[in-house]
């Protein structure tokens, strides 16, 4: 399936014509914007495809070499998707203080607290309660970034601190934690409830 994935959006990518004009150049935006949607599915796939390998071949026989390809992958794939998204927020209208997706002044600490705020909200679907987390040192700092990669990152390790992660839930066992906490605190909807 992956493969087949990448194959095809090379193929469609070495198939587009080279843009000449703006209008060729927002055609472009629009094929490459195309092309990174449908990848959104991979990381569920690679960790499905190496959970499935571990079961076969037992955790300790993965080589290094297989963990060196995932590195690599994993970082290349961060990096066009990264590209791609630049390329397509260019296009888009100016957010203002951004170029494409980069803040000329982003706030790690802004970023941060934003990141704690998703990330206790994970945890107290959970367990019903969070731990506090704080932010120490020069909070006032501010430089070009990525806010969104810088949230991702966060948000993530965030999620493994606090024991919010939901990936290896069943979609009916998320929701039956959901139903019963909307029962225990008398929300009456999921609207209400994800306020």
């Amino acid at each position: 399936v992956l493969r087949d994935m990448y194959i095809d959006s090379t193929r469609e990518l070495m198939e587009f014509p080279r843009p000449e004009l703006p209008s060729d150049d927002m055609s472009y935006v629009r094929t490459i914007d195309g092309i990174k949607r449908p990848h959104s599915s991979v990381v569920p796939l690679m960790a499905t495809g190496v959970l499935e390998l571990k079961r076969v071949i037992g955790a300790d026989a993965l080589s290094s070499r297989i963990q060196e390809f995932l590195d690599r992958f994993f970082m290349s794939r961060i990096g066009i998707r990264m590209l791609i998204g630049q390329h397509v927020a260019l296009h888009q209208p100016p957010s203002p203080g951004f170029a494409g997706l980069i803040c000329a002044e982003c706030s790690p600490a802004a970023v941060a607290r934003d990141a704690m705020v998703d990330a206790r909200h994970l945890c107290e679907l959970r367990y019903g309660v969070a731990p506090e987390v704080g932010i120490f040192g020069k909070s006032d700092l501010v430089f070009p970034y990525l806010p969104s990669h810088l949230h991702h990152m966060l948000f993530e390790l965030l999620k493994k601190v606090t024991g919010a992660d939901f990936t290896s839930y069943k979609k009916t066992t998320l929701m039956r934690r959901i139903e019963r906490r909307m029962l225990l605190r008398a929300i009456e909807t999921t609207a209400d409830y994800a306020r």
